[in-house]
């Protein structure tokens, strides 16, 4: 009988748009608080400014850190009751038995944590590095290089899951495989052809096909 390795033993996620189905309510808060200082931004502008240095710095917003606080503070109250994408809670149940899972994320603590909580993912993730907790965010690989540091993985068997360019990026840099999410609705916050020239291993638009991926046989 011939053993079928799983390819991947180490999977990242990302947390914003990927697991979390966050975009509205962060696009929504963010449109609140610039229009108190006369901005009406687009949807493209905002997510632009995040990928940036901040929608604060970005739109040269006063006392952007304090703007900041209180964008991230907003947010927090509006993600209490945060959902996932769908099949992703499913996805993470199955491959949890044999697969060692972390989230690799500029978001917040409290605002993943929170998150967490609400969809009753305690026990799922090894590893969890938010913003500010491994020093530069994404693209800068920092982040997974200290999931991986934490977890002793290895470069070939990891696997980093997200939505943006600045995942696609951290993940090359960090020297790991990567999967681009791009889900029915994307389309309203990136470019798919953009994302797809940065050449990411794999790409799939629903979690259903996260299994196929990761316990595939080793190449």
């Amino acid at each position: 009988m011939i053993c079928v390795q799983k390819q991947y033993t180490h999977v990242l996620f990302d947390w914003d748009g990927c697991l979390a189905s966050t975009f509205d309510v962060w696009l929504s808060a963010s449109q609140d608080i610039l229009r108190r200082y006369g901005i009406d931004a687009t949807p493209e502008e905002i997510f632009l400014a995040f990928g940036k240095n901040g929608i604060m710095l970005y739109f040269d917003i006063p006392d952007p850190a304090a703007r900041q606080a209180e964008l991230v503070a907003d947010a927090t109250a509006r993600l209490q009751d945060v959902a996932l994408y769908p099949g992703a809670k499913d996805a993470l149940l199955d491959l949890f038995a044999d697969t060692v899972l972390a989230i690799v994320s500029d978001s917040p603590r409290s605002i993943i944590d929170r998150g967490i909580i609400a969809n009753g993912l305690g026990s799922y993730f090894s590893k969890i590095v938010a913003r500010g907790e491994a020093g530069p965010i994404k693209p800068h690989p920092a982040g997974i290089e200290l999931a991986m540091t934490s977890l002793g993985a290895t470069k070939h068997q990891t696997l980093m899951i997200g939505d943006s360019d600045k995942d696609i990026l951290a993940a090359r840099s960090a020297g790991v495989d990567s999967v681009l999410f791009f889900p029915p609705g994307h389309e309203r916050f990136y470019e798919r052809g953009a994302l797809m020239k940065l050449s990411p291993t794999h790409v799939i638009s629903q979690f259903s096909d996260l299994k196929r991926i990761v316990k595939s046989p080793a190449s």
